[in-house]
């Protein structure tokens, strides 16, 4: 039996207080401990995106996009992905619910292959492309793995060792990024697009379950996944309405323009969401623990702006700079023949910046055994999407038609948390927009201060020392202005400080 107090390789830590300074010290060091290797996964992706651009064209990018955006949405049903949250949280946890959840995730990964064989012989290919159900079949041996990471994931977060995450999603990054480029040398054009992810899935479940120290073997049981039926029900509805929102975006460009328009927005994609996938887990799986504490609401509240603060202190920068150098950064870096995914990055990365501090809402509540906020706010989201989604394409935008819509999803989602945080959280309305602001004013003005300074120095310079230099004097004034405009900001550093010359 593994309870909240104890599980298998040692005992977990005491949660956390609210004493003053205190969370976000223990905030700052888990942030530290797990952005090297967040920062070095998203190294890895990119650079994995960039070589493989050299190789595949946008057609064949977007035939690979269009396979892996169904099969993480089939992940989400068979890969066991709407349990984690469930395994995570519940207060007495058992092998078997861990071996059931696998179990029932095998059983219905091969009949998922059993049925694409048959539509294989019955539909025939689809979108003209011979290759679709043979790709899809072989994306789909990742859920087969992705099993085994949600529940060793799940025993991990019980213990706080979220440094083991890190270093297996690292791990399963720069294994699937070397055999997807090995892949793609060979000609094996989509091929080694889906083959990153099979690959990256399966390291992660390897080093994941090792690290775990519990032998899981799966189980047909159904009384287990009953009893984990209501709270995941929750997450399923969320996830659903998550990566569903990606095979439709993705299915609509293909089928109303072509598979080269997916290839242009996936690449936008590829280009934004690695950053967006590990600012989103780092910052859910560090706040969770400070969340579910039993703290009076005054101590709640400033552990929450502070949480929010520090979290939008790295996303506002990070993807309002990715928008303000997408063009210098696709010609320099992606190569020629990727014109069309900079604007689709840059209103990616807009959207981005806007969710992922908010986000931390549905975290807060999660921890408070509220799951069901995050259900309706992606359903918000998907609405307001699909919305757009066919006002862009009546009006003949293919791939920057799905970007938009996917943006403005991000923001319908972003209004719905800002209504909650008062509404469900107790957080006072103006709150986190002061807590928000100095950081957004700061990225704002360095993102527009660098694009004014790339296109100066354009000609001037050789393209990559200009992106060199738009990055770097981006930093210093991001830096300058946060300190001179966040009071926060300097507390934290005079705190940091103040610890270093005591030792």
């Amino acid at each position: 039996m593994y309870d909240s107090e104890k599980s298998p390789g040692g005992d977990a830590p005491a949660p956390p207080t609210a004493d003053a300074g205190g969370p976000m010290r223990r905030v700052a060091g888990w942030v530290g401990a797990l952005l090297a290797g967040a920062m070095a996964r998203i190294v890895i992706l990119l650079g994995a995106t960039i070589v493989l651009a050299r190789f595949l064209t946008p057609a064949e990018f977007g035939l690979a996009s269009l396979i892996t955006s169904i099969v993480v949405l089939l992940t989400v049903f068979a890969g066991g992905d709407a349990f984690e949250e469930a395994l995570a949280q519940r207060k007495v946890l058992r092998k078997i619910h861990l071996e059931a959840v696998i179990g029932a995730s095998w059983l219905f990964t091969t009949a998922i292959i059993a049925v694409a064989a048959i539509l294989a012989v019955v539909a025939g290919p689809l979108f003209d492309e011979p290759a679709f159900w043979p790709l899809f079949a072989f994306g789909c041996v990742s859920i087969y793995a992705n099993s085994i990471t949600t529940t060793a994931t799940a025993l991990v977060r019980r213990r706080k060792r979220f440094q083991v995450i890190a270093r297996g999603e690292l791990i399963g990054a720069a294994l699937g990024a070397a055999g997807a480029i090995g892949l793609a040398a060979l000609g094996a054009g989509p091929w080694a697009v889906v083959a990153l992810r099979v690959i990256m899935v399966s390291a992660v479940a390897v080093n994941l379950a090792l690290a775990s120290g519990v032998l899981l073997l799966p189980r047909l049981r159904l009384a287990p996944i009953r009893e984990l039926a209501h709270f995941s029900s929750f997450s399923l509805g969320q996830r659903l309405a998550t990566d569903g929102s990606y095979m439709v975006l993705n299915y609509a460009v293909a089928t109303f323009f072509s598979v080269a328009a997916v290839g242009y927005f996936s690449m936008a994609l590829r280009l934004t969401d690695p950053m967006r996938g590990v600012a989103r887990s780092v910052s859910h799986n560090i706040a969770f623990s400070f969340f579910r504490a039993r703290v009076e609401q005054a101590d709640f509240a400033r552990v929450f702006l502070n949480t929010l603060a520090v979290v939008s202190m790295l996303a506002f920068p990070a993807f309002l700079g990715i928008a303000a150098v997408a063009g210098l950064f696709i010609e320099v870096v992606v190569g020629t023949g990727w014109d069309e995914s900079v604007p689709i990055v840059r209103v990616l990365a807009i959207g981005s910046a806007l969710i992922i501090p908010l986000d931390l809402v549905a975290t807060a509540l999660n921890a408070r055994g509220s799951p069901a906020h995050l259900f309706t706010q992606r359903l918000m989201g998907l609405g307001a999407m699909l919305v757009t989604l066919a006002a862009t394409v009546a009006a003949g935008l293919s791939g920057l038609g799905a970007g938009l819509a996917r943006a403005v999803g991000d923001v319908a989602e972003a209004s719905y948390a800002m209504r909650a945080l008062s509404r469900s959280l107790g957080v006072r309305p103006l709150a986190p927009l002061r807590a928000m602001a100095p950081q957004l004013l700061a990225a704002v003005v360095m993102a527009v201060a660098v694009n004014v300074l790339v296109a100066a120095m354009l000609g001037s310079a050789p393209k990559i020392v200009v992106l060199g230099v738009g990055v770097g004097v981006g930093a210093i004034i991001y830096g300058a202005l946060v300190a001179a405009l966040s009071s926060r900001a300097r507390g934290w550093a005079r705190q940091a400080l103040a610890g270093r010359l005591r030792k």
